[in-house]
């Protein structure tokens, strides 16, 4: 990854680390010294939850199978598996221009953002994908492919417009009309696309 790390091609999107924690029982992360690495992870099955510690009056926000997390370089965060029900998780940390181009674009800033995607088996398998180059080492050929299919996880997020921050997710004490017949119609496109 240092060798690579300057390379104009690699650089713009780097995944610097990955992983997959299946049914991970008290898998859990209190990051108060935040990462300088932009964080991705989506909830595949069971449940967890997060939070934005730098709001002490945020609640934790759940995590069931197929939302995402997103958490922006230098966000203090926690999250954890439910103890009755650990989620299974798919991660990748990434840096790198192209991945501050996503984060504007998808609007996340200062604190950890969370989604829910619908079609859950394409982000899946480009994680899947994204893990099992990893094993293979960190040569030019693994990077470039770990970074298209890690564009490929933001453009499935930007498509479906998901994400909120983790602090308005909390806050929301019902879901408007609007909010509602939003979503209807965001489900029909994703069914009749």
């Amino acid at each position: 990854i240092t060798r690579y790390a300057f390379e104009p091609l690699v650089s713009q999107f780097l995944v610097t680390r990955s992983g997959y924690f299946p049914k991970c029982w008290k898998n859990a992360a209190w990051r108060p010294n935040p990462l300088k690495e932009t964080v991705f992870t989506i909830c595949v099955e069971g449940r967890g939850w997060v939070v934005d510690i730098d709001n002490p009056d945020g609640d934790r926000v759940p995590m069931r199978a197929g939302d995402v997390l997103v958490v922006p370089p230098n966000a203090p965060h926690s999250y954890c598996a439910d103890e009755n029900d650990p989620w299974t998780q798919l991660w990748f940390h990434a840096t790198g221009a192209r991945v501050e181009g996503f984060l504007a674009q998808l609007g996340v800033k200062d604190g950890p953002h969370k989604g829910t995607v619908t079609n859950l088996g394409l982000v899946k398998d480009s994680l899947h994908r994204i893990n099992e180059l990893r094993r293979h080492g960190c040569g030019r050929a693994v990077l470039l492919e770990s970074a298209a299919l890690g564009e490929l996880v933001f453009a499935r997020v930007y498509a479906e417009g998901c994400l909120a921050p983790v602090i308005a997710k909390a806050s929301q004490s019902g879901t408007s009309v609007w909010t509602r017949k939003l979503e209807a119609l965001t489900a029909f496109f994703q069914k009749n696309f």
